[in-house]
């Protein structure tokens, strides 16, 4: 699932229609009539300038998507009917990060409960240096840790190192990460020092053990995901570990509505 994130709502593409991604360059070619013999009709291209790409996607929207109790329609309404200047980050790779401004083109409700909404953005001219020509270089707001657990939809002990690794740093930055070594029977494992026993200390490597699954239980207890889950690193509980702060109370992800999109 491709990450998309317009002012901190992370929005669902629907992956079958992509994103739609105009150049930027601004072009006109015509053709002119030699009266000759051969009739020549050569073009001539006029180049007015690069104006910044533009790009369509289709989201799936739903009465009760919700961040920081407000509606994510409601937001979107009133960005398009203001013309708001918004932020982009996204993984697509032919949308540069940055601002744009976002127009709703239409509206298809596909069921009760859901629509598909079609978004247009343009980038928006701030100076020589807003539009970005070097892809290579495109940055993100996103965490170097948040950009490797994006790339996942399920964390286990099978799962690559990086994964691990930056799962386990991701639950010590939230402050679900036992700091000591603990064997099965939940007893500290000592150490001897030269300042006497201390207890071992753990800190992420990228080594799946025993204690991962206590770590990503808490965490999922603290934020709202409910005991179900039983401590499984699922899709969910990775986009929850994303971002820089969720409402629990009314932040809905994107994650808990799979449509088969």
């Amino acid at each position: 699932m491709t990450f998309f994130e317009v002012n901190k709502l992370q929005l669902q593409v629907v992956a079958s229609n992509g994103f739609d991604v105009d150049s930027g360059s601004n072009i006109k070619e015509t053709t002119l009539l030699y009266d000759d013999q051969e009739l020549n009709a050569p073009t001539f291209y006029f180049n007015n300038g690069y104006n910044g790409i533009d790009f369509e996607i289709s989201i799936v929207m739903r009465e009760d998507y919700f961040y920081k109790n407000r509606a994510y329609m409601d937001y979107l309404n009133q960005w398009d009917k203001w013309n708001t200047v918004v932020s982009v980050v996204t993984d697509a790779m032919d949308v540069p990060n940055g601002k744009y401004v976002m127009r709703i083109k239409n509206k298809k409700q596909t069921g009760s409960r859901q629509s598909i909404w079609k978004l247009r953005f343009k980038q928006f001219y701030e100076n020589s240096l807003s539009f970005e020509s070097m892809y290579t270089y495109k940055t993100s707001s996103l965490s170097a840790i948040d950009q490797t657990l994006m790339k996942y939809r399920e964390i286990d002990y099978y799962s690559q190192k990086e994964a691990i690794l930056a799962l386990q740093k991701k639950l010590q930055q939230k402050g679900c990460w036992d700091d000591t070594v603990k064997e099965t029977n939940g007893r500290t494992v000592v150490v001897p020092t030269e300042d006497g026993p201390d207890f071992m200390k753990r800190v992420p490597n990228g080594v799946w053990d025993h204690q991962m699954k206590g770590d990503i239980f808490g965490f999922q207890v603290m934020f709202g995901l409910g005991s179900s889950k039983q401590g499984k690193c699922d899709e969910e509980t990775i986009q929850t570990l994303i971002g820089d702060e969720y409402e629990h109370q009314g932040f809905i992800h994107q994650g808990r509505y799979n449509m088969g999109l």
